[in-house]
């Protein structure tokens, strides 16, 4: 994601009530991608078909790109994840496009 200044980020995800977040990073001119090499979650039950091992519901979550300035906090994107797109022992990268996004609009997140 392209930002015009030195940024500090964070990402939220949240499902209803549920929600996780990581730890703040920083992006910049100069450094518009970043790998978060952490982990986080949010449990959630979803039934499966147990002949196509397949969801047989959406789950809809939200992803927020949210800057950090002093004790301020303000959402500068956002992307939508249906859980109910994966199926059982599948693991997927997803390539979501972050909408809401003043200064980059072809930004994605990979999740």
């Amino acid at each position: 994601m392209k930002v015009e200044k030195s940024t500090k980020l964070y990402v939220i995800w949240k499902r209803g009530e549920k929600q996780a977040q990581t730890k703040s990073f920083v992006l910049s001119e100069a450094v518009s991608t970043i790998v978060l090499g952490e982990e986080f979650e949010i449990s959630t039950e979803i039934k499966y078909n147990t002949e196509t091992n397949k969801p047989c519901q959406s789950k809809n979550s939200n992803i927020y790109i949210v800057e950090k300035v002093g004790k301020q906090q303000e959402k500068i994107g956002e992307a939508k994840l249906d859980l109910g797109n994966h199926g059982v022992g599948e693991f997927i990268v997803n390539k979501i496009q972050i909408l809401k996004c003043p200064t980059d609009e072809n930004a994605i997140i990979e999740v």
